[in-house]
């Protein structure tokens, strides 16, 4: 049997209503007694004075017993405050289920713990130990028991106090902070399915969280993560809905120790959003065995977080980052490691923004298009981009966005064509093909980098702001640029050549078919002080087609530039194009 967030809710409403119909007329502040007769709460003869603590202006005081092990089983007890003296032995108070509704409310101060050693509240069976108001379960106070049942309420907090929450196999162990209440400085563990709740304005605060074995922490209504640092491990998951955000929070989500386990899980469904949170998703740690995911469900963001997805060690899956329905990546920054990957195939829109990428990882496209650049900042992936992932689409495209420079190292396969809209796209790959096999448009921003490109490419789209293309941009020397396909420069468009005198050499374009429509413009830049010998010849485009360039810049030969240059036929230029300083 489970008990769900909602049943909770009206488990608790009927539970306060119980409380308000009691009349209280033998309570009163009292403290345990140092030779009790039983261990029962509500026996008036176990307390100095011989009245039962029970009303919300009394105070539970121990100190010096024979008997430390307290049970409240026969009605529900409600305390402004519960002190341990200085001096006082380890005490276990057990609110017990087994007759009715028994639950143990702490409405005014809280627990106030001076003795210097651990003090245990054990709640078991559908037994609710409920803090309101201002209420504190104060420090080196320990809360556990099979099913147990911990409710914060109002402005109540979890103070410096650890939870062990559990469930018994017939019913689920809940903590719930509702409201404006707050984890603290709290050390909690979920674990065996049971489940800790942040719901209305409750915050993990700066709480330790550690989740295993199907266990979760759920953030709902307007709650927060805030400086929280959790951990989840063996299934134990977190899931946030309804506005919920992930604050600066630090997550980690461990991959899976053997193949049939599973790993860690962190899900953003709803409107809810990673914020600046730091996650960490790591791989499975032996043959086979399951990565951590990250899951992005309907109209959740990624924030401005930062995310890094793991590979798995010892022959095991990679953690993995994954974006379905209208979900969406922000300004969020993704660092992807061996066979950690970032999965866009099930997005619904068909369009991933990004802020950006980096690493040795993986990225799936599926059928779907990722636009990366949005936080504008320089990063360079050295991994393998491509189509597939858990959709198995094919047809995968990217666009370069934002300012910064994006440099591409890998060999990539993805086959949907690749657009530069802002910035820098560099390629730098030795091998295979650094945007795929699809075309690349260049609309707007520069292409550059001394890599490999297997698909046509056409700088400027005719008549837009313009796009540049220059080899060089980035690196410490003249370079090629290789393509293996035609180049068209259209009207807007600028071949940014860089030339070393020191080195006497320059950039180059290496196409297979070149194309110049006419407007498109030639910049040559110079550095170095190195005087040239007269007729110094440089190939600044290499035509590998049997067919001549066709079209010219429109500013060579006459116009002017760092450096003289000029072409050997003004009309059709030959299969290279050569320049000579004088």
């Amino acid at each position: 049997m489970n008990i769900s967030t909602t049943a909770l809710f009206y488990r608790l409403v009927a539970a306060l209503l119980f409380l308000a119909a009691q009349h209280h007329s033998l309570a009163g502040s009292a403290t345990w007694s140092q030779n009790p007769m039983s261990t029962d709460w509500n026996t008036a003869e176990n307390w100095m004075p011989t009245t039962v603590p029970n009303s919300p202006s009394d105070t539970a005081t121990f100190g010096a017993s024979d008997v430390t092990t307290l049970s409240i089983n026969t009605t529900a007890v409600e305390v402004s405050t519960i002190v341990f003296n200085r001096g006082a032995a380890p005490f276990t108070i057990t609110v017990d289920s087994g007759n009715g509704i028994v639950n143990l409310f702490i409405t005014g101060n809280g627990i106030v713990n001076n003795s210097g050693v651990v003090q245990s509240v054990v709640g078991g069976g559908q037994a609710g130990v409920f803090l309101s108001n201002g209420a504190t379960a104060g420090n080196l106070t320990l809360f556990g028991g099979d099913a147990g049942q911990f409710f914060f309420m109002d402005s109540a907090s979890a103070g410096s106090a650890t939870f062990v929450v559990t469930s018994d196999g017939v019913f689920q162990g809940n903590l719930l902070f509702f409201d404006n209440s707050t984890a603290a400085e709290a050390t909690i563990a979920t674990s065996d399915f049971a489940i800790t709740t942040f719901d209305g304005n409750a915050t993990a605060a700066n709480g330790t969280f550690t989740t295993t074995t199907g266990g979760g922490v759920d953030f709902g209504t307007n709650s927060t993560a805030a400086n929280g640092v959790f951990t989840f491990s063996d299934g134990g998951r977190t899931v946030f809905t309804q506005f919920a955000t992930a604050a600066q929070g630090n997550f980690t989500a461990e991959g899976a120790s053997a193949s049939i386990d599973l790993g860690g899980y962190i899900d953003f469904a709803g409107s809810t959003t990673a914020d600046q949170g730091h996650f960490v998703i790591n791989g499975g740690r032996a043959q086979g065995a399951r990565g951590a995911v990250m899951t992005f469900f309907e109209d959740a963001t990624a924030g401005s977080a930062k995310i890094k997805a793991n590979g798995g060690t010892s022959g095991g899956e990679g953690g993995s980052i994954r974006f379905s329905a209208q979900s969406d990546g922000g300004l969020a920054r993704f660092s992807l490691t061996g066979n950690g990957n970032l999965d866009i195939g099930n997005h619904g829109t068909g369009l991933t923004t990004i802020g950006s990428i980096q690493g040795d990882g993986l990225v799936f496209l599926g059928a779907r298009a990722l636009a990366v650049g949005s936080n504008n900042r320089s990063t360079t992936f050295s991994g393998v981009i491509q189509d597939g992932g858990i959709s198995q689409g094919t047809g995968g495209s990217l666009t370069k966005i934002g300012t910064g420079i994006w440099q591409l190292s890998g060999a990539n396969t993805y086959s949907g064509g690749t657009t530069v809209s802002e910035g820098t796209l560099t390629i730098g790959n030795t091998t295979g093909s650094g945007t795929g096999s699809g075309p690349v448009q260049v609309n707007s921003g520069t292409l550059t980098g001394p890599g490999i490109i297997a698909g046509a490419v056409t700088i400027g789209s005719g008549s837009g702001t313009g796009a540049v293309l220059a080899p060089r941009r980035g690196e410490a020397q003249p370079t090629a640029l290789t393509m293996q396909a035609s180049l068209t420069y259209k009207a807007d468009a600028t071949y940014l050549c860089r030339l070393s005198t020191q080195q006497a050499k320059s950039d180059e374009v290496i196409a297979n078919g070149v194309a110049i429509e006419s407007g498109a413009q030639f910049t040559l830049q110079v550095a170095g002080r190195k005087r040239l010998p007269a007729g110094t010849t440089f190939t600044l485009i290499s035509n590998t087609s049997a067919n001549p360039i066709a079209g010219a810049f429109a500013n060579l030969p006459t116009a002017p530039l760092c450096a003289r240059a000029q072409t050997r036929s003004r009309q059709a230029i030959p299969a290279a194009m050569a320049m000579t300083l004088s």
